[in-house]
């Protein structure tokens, strides 16, 4: 055999080995994972968590669980095809709305299903499971903690000035009158007018004396 033929053969023997002993590479799987390990909201507001999704459209997360006592299943797509889908969960619906009404995606964003229970009230405050999967297949898990709803008590300044009784000083004008009448049983005066009660005896001995003598 030609020397130059053989040396071909040879090459192409090597090139088949190698090629039998690399590993095949295999195309990506599908994958949906959320930007958090936990989500904490109060009850009464709503949460916003972002969905990372590679080599998939759609999307499906769970939240809740019957050992909960609460569960609900939203299946999004990503409409735009940048790998990511925005889902706001508005807690204080959740048990109380439908399942639709209780979340929301933003931009060109869709939930295509929503389904789960409702409780004919809110949620308990608690740790609630978070499941994202792909074509059935779940590909990460996070927490969604529920607080008791924030109330803040209004501040109340009590500004009541003290209250200072006046003691009500009543000046009573006091008038004395003098009763100058000096006033016999009979009504009338026993002295004459204008003499003092020795010169009216002597004045009545007098008289009584010339009347003898006459």
């Amino acid at each position: 055999m030609h020397r130059t033929a053989l040396q071909s053969i040879c090459c192409i023997a090597l090139l088949a080995v190698a090629a039998a002993g690399a590993p095949a590479v295999t195309a990506a799987e599908p994958d949906a994972t959320f930007d958090k390990s936990v989500y904490e909201t109060p009850r009464d507001e709503a949460v916003t968590l972002t969905l990372t999704l590679t080599d998939a459209e759609n999307a499906t997360v769970r939240l809740g669980s019957e050992d909960a006592g609460f569960q609900m299943n939203v299946t999004v797509r990503d409409n735009t095809s940048d790998g990511q889908v925005q889902l706001t969960i508005y807690t204080q619906r959740l048990g109380i709305r439908a399942p639709a009404k209780a979340v929301a995606v933003a931009g060109n964003d869709t939930v295509v299903s929503a389904s789960g229970d409702t409780l004919g009230g809110a949620i308990d405050a608690g740790d609630y499971e978070l499941a994202a999967s792909v074509n059935g297949t779940q590909t990460d898990v996070a927490t969604l903690s529920v607080t008791e709803p924030t109330t803040t008590a209004p501040t109340t300044t009590s500004d009541t000035p003290a209250t200072t009784t006046q003691p009500s000083t009543t000046t009573a004008a006091t008038t004395t009158t003098a009763t100058d009448a000096t006033d016999d049983d009979d009504g009338s005066s026993s002295a004459i007018p204008g003499f003092g009660l020795g010169a009216t005896l002597v004045a009545l001995a007098s008289v009584a004396l010339l009347a003898r003598r006459r």
